[in-house]
């Protein structure tokens, strides 16, 4: 088994503030493809002033949309009170989205949510002041139903402030894309989202992927539960839901896999204590299923690799 070494916070405090009056201290990261409608909604409850006032960062990355998406940026992009800083990338992928849009901002802070989601009050400068504690370096919050008739799914209602110690088993949901906030040392270590991994892939789990792979790094996290943003996902309880569960374990079980793969085996003790519940049968099976393609994928990798290499 693989040891971790805690991080010190101390080898990154000079970076928590920016180094300049003019200097963005958040950078907001929303990547969307083919929801144009969802994203306008979104892009209408972003708070204007607070984004201006605190001198903000946002980056929305289009990941290779062909509905109206681009228009809607454009209108966007020429009313907003802030700079909006509009990018694309072409390859589907979560992951591919996340790093396109880290990669476009500057801020010591990251902070990324979704497309169908709207920040709760004072949020940005509430995650600020969070960071400016010096206890962790990344954190997730509460995902709040927009919608009270929704269903429950991707969401996150737990209402006390948890510290997620280095090296730490992290489970699905733990903390989600939704509502998750990476200072830039951590990505420094570790580098960006797994693109193998995320919403337009076979597995989407590139959130917790990040996240599990900054604990094992070293570093340490935390659960905020004053960070709030709510989803509106518009899935109700029923089939959509529960197709939607059986796509979450097969991500699930990939991640699981690729952790004990590269020797962190508490993925697996952690893995087989939540197997050995009665109601996780099912779930069990799915990530069962995902784990065997993880490593059918993972084993395929290198030949495709040369080929892509051989054809230039």
């Amino acid at each position: 088994m693989r040891l971790v070494k805690r991080i010190p916070w101390t080898e990154f405090e000079s970076m928590i503030l920016p180094t300049s009056d003019t200097a963005a201290p958040i950078a907001l990261v929303i990547c969307s493809r083919d929801r144009a409608a969802r994203l306008k909604r979104c892009l209408e409850c972003l708070p204007q002033e607070e984004l201006r006032e605190l001198n903000a960062e946002v980056v929305v990355v289009d990941n290779g949309s062909r509905d109206e998406t681009p228009e809607v940026l454009q209108r966007f992009h020429r009313a907003m009170a802030f700079p909006l800083n509009v990018v694309k990338e072409k390859r589907a992928g979560l992951g591919y989205a996340r790093n396109r849009g880290l990669d476009s901002c500057h801020a010591p802070i990251v902070a990324f949510t979704d497309d169908d989601c709207y920040l709760g009050p004072s949020y940005l400068p509430m995650a600020i002041g969070a960071f400016s504690s010096n206890e962790f370096q990344y954190c997730g919050g509460r995902i709040l139903r927009y919608d009270l008739t929704d269903s429950t799914i991707g969401c996150n209602s737990d209402t006390h402030r948890r510290i997620i110690p280095p090296g730490s088993f992290m489970t699905s949901g733990k903390i989600h894309g939704a509502n998750m906030l990476v200072h830039r040392s951590v990505f420094s270590h570790i580098g960006g989202f797994d693109p193998a991994f995320g919403a337009g892939t076979r597995f989407r789990c590139e959130d917790i992927d990040l996240v599990a792979r900054a604990s094992m790094a070293g570093f340490t996290g935390a659960h905020i539960p004053e960070l709030v943003v709510y989803h509106h996902h518009g899935r109700k309880p029923g089939p959509e839901t529960r197709r939607l569960e059986r796509d979450n374990d097969y991500a699930c079980g990939a991640y699981y896999a690729k952790f004990i793969m590269n020797g962190h085996y508490n993925f697996f003790v952690g893995w087989l204590k939540l197997a050995i519940r009665p109601w996780r049968l099912r779930g069990l099976y799915w990530e069962a299923r995902g784990a065997l393609d993880y490593l059918r994928w993972r084993r395929s990798r290198p030949v495709l690799e040369s080929r892509l290499t051989d054809h230039g």
